[in-house]
């Protein structure tokens, strides 16, 4: 999500706006530039209007072009401009709002947008997130075994569902499912769909909200329909009316434009965006942070919560703790990458990386399939080699090892500089506090990530 618009602003402040003394021209250029590269991540026109127009108002100015450093200035407000139009630093920590007990959560959208699944991952998210007890229900008559569907993959995750009972039509299930969801927390309806918005679709939703009175309505909407996205949110914002939205398949989509553009429209919060299948993959959204990873900043606190959900605290601090020391063996070299694992895998940690988008697409030495050869070597080896990495030195030791792995002989003295090379980013991280939000963020911009990266692929 917004990988492209994010190497694009990179190349942009890194390129054009990299000295010290810029001009108006220079502000003008960057601008059209910055309107160039948002019609690309399909946001809508009315929208993009906005954004220059305010970033061209302050970075105009004399403030900003006197200024000792403009570049930051203009980055500053380019930033500033972004985060206020995806939400504003109050919705930063947006939570849903839960008004009642039980509180009724309606997810509504298109059929094929994702709102069964996005039902699933809401559900586990209260349940793992906000401790809630919570009850899922199809109201969707109309597609073949979609409730059965949601049926399943909640049985999958240990949640609750509402059972099917035939011929039964949506406001029979909605007070069904009402009466149901007495010691429950929160009830959640996934609404049925259709392939456009049709009128009777409009209808029943109205009729549905209006007897469940949920205390949020969620638009679930397919990131990667582009403009189409926007005319979908409009339309059910103005005629069943939304409380937020759910952005789906964002892993699928490199632009991110629809997701400004329908926050930006219809003045509902980005309350989540789904990254994946499984029901885990669903991030709360963040304007600030959305607005970083845009800019090429990248999102280090997500990082940070990623490997606190993921990785065990105390696994975690083991790791820490080796590393300051000096310390980073095989054996360490194997836990690092099996956090990395955890938290999606290499590519997918690299978007929230500062400057790191770009390298997605071009890890040609230094990528997941690397991690797992990388791994069958480490299984490899002795205990002894993995503890001491300069055995490898011993020929007779590489070629035993290249034999067990299935691998060359070159590829073990690739995984020997490998490991020296991290080693030496670790020491990086020596004036790291881990006890403070699992960061220290002044140690951590003090990285040059650009760098470690290009290393690790020679």
């Amino acid at each position: 999500m917004f990988d492209g618009l994010s190497n694009k602003f990179t190349d942009l402040f890194n390129n054009i706006l990299g000295s010290k003394h810029i001009s108006k021209k220079d502000v003008e250029k960057a601008l059209n530039i910055i309107r160039e590269s948002l019609i690309d991540a399909d946001v809508a026109p009315s929208v993009i209007d906005v954004i220059s127009d305010r970033i061209g108002k302050i970075c105009l100015g004399d403030k900003v072009l006197k200024s000792l450093d403009p570049t930051k200035m203009i980055i500053k407000a380019t930033n500033d401009v972004l985060i206020d139009i995806l939400g504003g630093a109050l919705e930063a920590n947006a939570e849903l709002y839960l008004d009642n007990v039980p509180s009724v959560i309606m997810m509504v959208g298109l059929q094929g947008a994702g709102k069964t699944t996005s039902t699933a991952k809401l559900a586990l998210h209260l349940r793992e997130r906000r401790k809630k007890k919570v009850l899922v229900a199809s109201l969707d008559i109309y597609r073949p075994a979609a409730q059965e569907q949601l049926k399943i993959i909640a049985q999958q995750n240990n949640i609750d569902s509402l059972e099917i009972i035939s011929n039964e039509n949506p406001l029979e299930i909605t007070s069904r499912a009402i009466k149901k969801s007495a010691g429950y927390d929160v009830l959640i309806l996934d609404t049925a769909g259709r392939l456009h918005v049709d009128e009777s679709l409009i209808k029943e939703l109205v009729q549905v909200k209006k007897f469940a009175k949920p205390s949020e309505t969620i638009l679930v909407a397919d990131a990667m329909l582009g403009q189409d996205a926007l005319y979908i949110a409009e339309k059910f914002n103005n005629d069943v009316g939304l409380t937020g939205v759910m952005a789906t398949r964002v892993d699928g989509d490199a632009r991110g434009g629809a997701i400004i553009s329908m926050k930006y429209i219809t003045g509902c919060s980005i309350k989540f965006v789904g990254t994946g299948e499984k029901a885990k993959d669903l991030e709360q959204f963040h304007p600030e942070r959305a607005a970083s990873k845009i800019l090429g900043m990248g999102d280090i606190v997500s990082v940070v919560e990623k490997a606190q959900e993921q990785i065990e605290e105390e696994d975690m601090m083991r790791m820490v703790k080796r590393v300051q020391k000096g310390l980073f063996n095989f054996n360490d070299m194997l836990r690092y990458y099996n956090m990395i694992g955890k938290m999606g895998g290499l590519r997918s940690l690299l978007g929230y990386l500062p400057m790191m988008g770009g390298l997605k697409d071009n890890l040609s030495g230094f990528d997941d399939s690397t991690i797992k050869k990388d791994k069958a070597i480490i299984s490899s080896m002795t205990p002894a080699e993995r503890q001491f990495p300069k055995l490898l030195n011993i020929v007779s030791r590489k070629l035993r090892i290249s034999k067990g792995a299935g691998v060359k002989t070159h590829d073990i003295g690739a995984i020997v500089k490998r490991q020296q090379q991290i080693q030496k980013v670790f020491a990086k991280l020596k004036n790291v506090d881990m006890n403070n939000l699992g960061m220290d963020m002044n140690a951590l911009n003090n990285i040059d990530m650009q760098s470690i990266m290009s290393m690790l692929k020679k």
